[in-house]
């Protein structure tokens, strides 16, 4: 088998509470103006792997199974992102369908160190947030993110929050949530702190930011 399914792209995100389709919470966000993953009018789908072994022994591991990948019409993106804090990296591969991602999951998941993949960690997988920094505000963009996370802590539901930096490119970022449930998570989307966040984001990113629903 390889990764270049060719599955619906309303599919249900893996985690996420049942009966609840990517479509009812990617309409609840828009209501909030907070763009939800339709880069192009297309629908994408990350699959996101922790893994505890050396970054630079798991990139080369990766830049193996990118070049596979890579001749697949299906395939976005893959890439290791190391943790800001976490003492663990992630890999993102993106796809244009769910049944691919699904697919490279199976590849990646035999990666060396792996030790979980998002949305096993908690009852609801929040889509993974992608994010192009202008090179000029990353620090800025990280010291923001520190003070979101405090205000995390505090929230019910949260169980935690890791920024990773793809070890490629600095400027490029992606934050992962894991949630008790669905309307925890959307209780932080509706908050003060999250709009006035998205609103300060528009100043510092050299692009509209990516809300990927996991696969």
């Amino acid at each position: 088998d390889h990764p270049h399914g060719e599955g619906g792209a309303e599919g249900d995100a893996d985690g996420v509470d049942e009966g609840v389709s990517n479509a009812e919470i990617r309409g609840e966000l828009a209501d909030l103006d907070i763009y939800a993953g339709k880069p192009s009018g297309e629908d994408v789908y990350a699959t996101v792997l922790y893994s505890e072994a050396d970054v630079d022994g798991l990139f080369d591991e990766v830049e193996g199974l990118r070049g596979n990948f890579d001749h697949y019409g299906t395939h976005v993106k893959t890439a290791v992102y190391d943790g800001h804090d976490a003492d663990r990296a992630a890999v993102v591969s993106i796809w244009e369908t769910g049944s691919a991602a699904e697919t490279a999951a199976g590849f990646l998941s035999e990666l060396p160190g792996i030790v979980a993949r998002a949305g096993e960690e908690s009852g609801f997988g929040t889509m993974g947030m992608f994010y192009t920094v202008k090179p000029e505000h990353q620090g800025d963009f990280v010291d923001t993110f520190e003070d979101v996370g405090a205000a995390l802590d505090g929230m019910d539901g949260h169980f935690d929050t890791d920024l990773m930096v793809n070890v490629e490119d600095e400027n490029d970022m992606f934050i992962a949530s894991q949630w008790r449930s669905k309307e925890d998570a959307m209780a932080f989307f509706r908050s003060d702190d999250f709009r006035e966040t998205v609103q300060w984001g528009r100043e510092v990113l050299a692009d509209r930011p990516r809300h990927v629903f996991l696969a």
